[in-house]
């Protein structure tokens, strides 16, 4: 499981092509959520989860499409996923 934030570039459908990013990559999100930071009214930031792993080309390639349609992409953290779920 990797956690991490991004914030898209304020631009058309850049949200959209952002999470493209791990569907196209066949990367499933487990938890989504979006806020404004410091409560303004600015683009949101958005905290995923995900179930992969850094090592994984299908993660790297993900990654590196997130980034073209974000202005910043912060990795929070790996760790390993409850036995429950199938990787």
């Amino acid at each position: 499981m990797v956690s991490l934030i991004f914030k898209t570039k304020n631009q058309h459908a850049f949200l959209y092509n952002a999470l493209g990013a791990f569907a196209q990559n066949e990367i499933n999100l487990s938890k989504i959520e979006s806020y404004m930071p410091e409560g303004r009214f600015v683009p949101a930031q958005f905290y995923v989860e995900i179930e992969s792993h850094p090592d994984r080309d299908e993660y790297k390639k993900a990654i590196k499409q997130l980034e073209k349609y974000s202005d910043s992409v912060s990795i929070l953290g790996v760790y390993k996923a409850h036995s429950y779920r199938r990787l």
